[in-house]
């Protein structure tokens, strides 16, 4: 449920390589730091950043950015790369991933120059954590193999734990459950062997993720209760929130809804002090699933506007999906039927904004850059002052790089603005294709209905009334049988009823070809005697509501959503395994919805289209005949409901 994988990364990644050690007391050594110099007050700085690591943001990133600016005072690289991993690590763990690539990736490069292999495993960690949050799995996966095998070489286990961390999390990404599973099963033997309750909470954690992925949250509960307690146990209030987060999460999935508001609190409270907004907007989010479960509607929907505020100030994208999707729900189970679509609409478009993912991260990688070097020059001005004679050299650096800057971002503007032109230009080529593929499926739907008609009288006007014709001779032949064989005219029963069926066979088939029900009463009567046969022959329990519509639809629209709807349950029927359905049927403005939802045990839509199954394509080709729109998502706690938006003619 939500977004448990990414609330992990930036939190705990990274932190493993200060958590095996003692974490040190904040008061004292702000009381020693005064009268320290050189490397000694380095290490203080460092300490202290450890000390309010997780609890303080603000007093974590000032101490490591004061680290290392004394370290560069005393032109120490192996200090400068150390403080540099703690400021990666300061960054990460709050959120910060943008910040944390550039000041991991300058730790990485210095570590290489100087061949400090420790410290470079520590870069390379707290770097492949910051793509992993970022979206940038395909940097995040070579960095950590990269790392994961130069760890195995230096017989690092704390650096290994990290690694299999990040390759696991991607693995759960792309689904690959078994090579994820794998993945922890060698993690924690390495976890074992390292005997410290950080990495072993962590281990939990994500064997709990696993499980949760995989929809088995009552198994996942007691995993995240064992990492909540060595978070707590060690002070570490970021990590101890993530594990209530996944916990309460787990508990909604299960069904334990006041208990997991007891715990969404929880979090709530702990993030006073942590200040992510990110663990905020999902812990409201998750106050408002459990009080919508358990019907508290003007709850949920507060809880909602609270995580929405919290999620688009913070720009939030995946979680304002999430959270629109939820509204749209709650529209629904208030009557609210132009609110829900509207919802749904804003859910769709955070969600399509995640396909240019990549688009943003080649802007964010710009962007580290440009702040890398913004601070070099800010380095470069303070040596400035120290070294007036340096003061002429500086000045010409700084016009050359504002001139470099100026040129990149002209050159990446001209980019941008052709790319759009050429990106609207094959726009306008696409629509065109799509209009000519559009009519040409109309020709065929057409085509094909007209078939069915043709076949539908063809059975029902010509072998039916033959079979009719054929049963009654037959009877009249019975008939005159028995009065002289009364013996031969019982065996021919068998026959009779034979006829019967044959009759009622065809009959079934012309009115499956074409229904007279659709042309007489329209599209409500006849869906509604779907759903009545559908509770008569396999015995699932159906419900049928329908809002204000016209008499008559389009006979275009009438068919197609038919046949659609008949597809849609015959689905139903065949996997899902369901054992209620409630059909909706209602006008949204200049729109028509039909709304199929089911309690089986789901479906991946996704899976279905890439395995080519004819009733899918089948499905498509008429919502697209149709210029409509067609949504499957999954119901909770279990099952699937299917979106059908088509506009009104008429």
């Amino acid at each position: 449920m939500f977004l448990r994988a990414l609330c992990l990364c930036g939190l705990l990644f990274s932190a493993c390589m200060i958590f095996g050690q003692h974490i040190p007391d904040a008061d004292s050594l702000l009381q020693r730091l005064p009268a320290l110099q050189g490397p000694d007050k380095v290490q203080t700085l460092l300490d202290l950043c450890i000390a309010y690591l997780g609890k303080d943001k603000e007093k974590t990133t000032a101490y490591a950015l004061e680290a290392l600016n004394e370290s560069e005072r005393l032109k120490s690289d192996s200090m400068t790369v150390r403080s540099l991993n703690y400021l990666g690590i300061a960054y990460l763990n709050h959120g910060e991933t943008r910040l944390a690539i550039g000041a991991s990736q300058r730790a990485a490069d210095l570590a290489r120059k100087m061949q400090a292999n420790k410290q470079l495993l520590d870069a390379m960690s707290n770097l492949a954590g910051a793509y992993i949050r970022s979206y940038q799995n395909d940097k995040a996966l070579a960095t950590a193999l990269e790392g994961l095998e130069m760890a195995e070489k230096e017989k690092d286990d704390k650096t290994m734990v990290n690694f299999y961390e990040v390759i696991a999390e991607i693995q759960k990404d792309l689904k690959q459950w078994t090579a994820a599973e794998e993945t922890y099963k060698k993690e924690l033997i390495v976890v074992e062997r390292l005997g410290r309750p950080f990495e072993a909470a962590r281990a939990y954690n994500n064997f709990g993720l696993l499980y949760a992925h995989r929809g088995k949250d009552a198994d996942a509960v007691g995993l995240f209760e064992k990492s909540r307690d060595y978070f707590r146990a060690m002070g570490y209030v970021s990590g101890e929130a993530v594990a209530m987060l996944n916990l309460a999460d787990a508990l909604v999935g299960s069904g334990n809804y006041n208990r997991a508001k007891e715990v969404y609190a929880a979090v709530l409270d702990r993030n006073k002090t942590i200040q992510d907004p990110e663990m905020e907007a999902l812990a409201n989010i998750g106050v408002g699933v459990a009080n919508f479960s358990t019907g508290n509607l003007a709850a949920a929907r507060v809880y909602f506007n609270k995580a929405e505020k919290t999620a688009r100030e913070a720009g939030l994208i995946e979680a304002m999906s999430e959270l629109y999707r939820y509204k749209e729900n709650l529209a629904v189970a208030e009557g609210n039927y132009d609110a829900a679509w509207n919802f749904k609409e804003q859910s769709q478009m955070y969600a399509d904004s995640l396909t240019d993912q990549q688009v943003v991260n080649r802007i964010t990688e710009l962007q580290v850059k440009y702040d890398t070097q913004k601070k070099e020059t800010e380095i470069v001005q303070q040596r400035a002052q120290l070294l007036a004679q340096e003061s002429a050299l500086f000045r010409q650096r700084a016009w050359l790089i504002g001139l470099l800057l100026g040129a990149l971002t002209l050159a990446v503007l001209g980019y941008l603005f052709h790319n759009r032109y050429r990106l609207r230009q094959k726009a306008l080529l696409d629509a065109a294709v799509i209009r000519e593929q559009k009519l040409g499926l109309d020709a065929v739907i057409e085509a094909q209905e007209a078939e069915r008609r043709r076949i539908a009288k063809d059975l029902h006007d010509g072998i039916a009334q033959e079979l009719i014709a054929l049963k009654l001779g037959f009877t009249a032949l019975q008939n005159k049988v028995a009065s002289t064989l009364p013996a031969v005219a019982g065996n021919m029963d068998d026959l009779t009823r034979q006829l019967d069926s044959a009759c009622t066979e065809v009959r079934d088939i012309a009115h499956l070809m074409m229904p007279p029900g659709l042309e007489k009463h329209g599209l409500g009567p006849s869906l509604e005697l779907l759903l009545r046969n559908i509770h008569q022959n396999a015995g699932i329990q159906t419900a049928f509501d329908h809002g204000d519509l016209p008499d008559r639809l389009d006979e275009k629209t009438e068919v197609g959503l038919y046949r659609i709807t008949q597809e849609l349950l015959n689905n139903i029927l065949k996997h899902a395994q369901a054992t209620n359905v409630l059909m909706q049927l209602y006008r949204a403005g200049p729109n028509l919805i039909l709304r199929i939802e089911d309690d089986g045990i789901g479906f991946d839509l996704e899976t279905a289209k890439r395995k080519g199954s004819m009733g899918i394509l089948n499905i498509f080709s008429r919502i697209s005949a149709l210029g409509g729109v067609y949504f499957v998502e999954p119901r909770q706690p279990r099952g699937t409901v299917a979106t059908l938006r088509v506009p009104l003619t008429g």
